[in-house]
């Protein structure tokens, strides 16, 4: 956590959580590609997979990100 949000943390008693849209990985906040096609194969007619991923790519503006972890051994890149 960057020093100036454990700063307003302290102060305001308030948790920051990002928009996944807003993470470098663009794969944030998505399924993997192949369980987005599992999905779209057993919804039936009219589902194809280039609209669903379309659609999750959009609803990600409306996710936000909370990742907490206890082990040491754990980084960003491996959690």
């Amino acid at each position: 956590m960057p020093f100036a949000r454990f700063v307003e943390l302290i102060r305001t008693g308030e948790l920051y959580f990002p928009r996944s849209d807003k993470f470098d990985d663009e794969h944030e906040g998505l399924p993997t590609e192949e369980y987005a096609r599992y999905v779209c194969a057993n919804m039936g007619p009219g589902h194809n997979l280039d609209n669903t991923i379309g659609d999750l790519v959009q609803q990600k503006e409306a996710y936000f990100i909370s990742c907490w972890y206890l082990f040491d051994h754990e980084t960003a890149r491996c959690g």
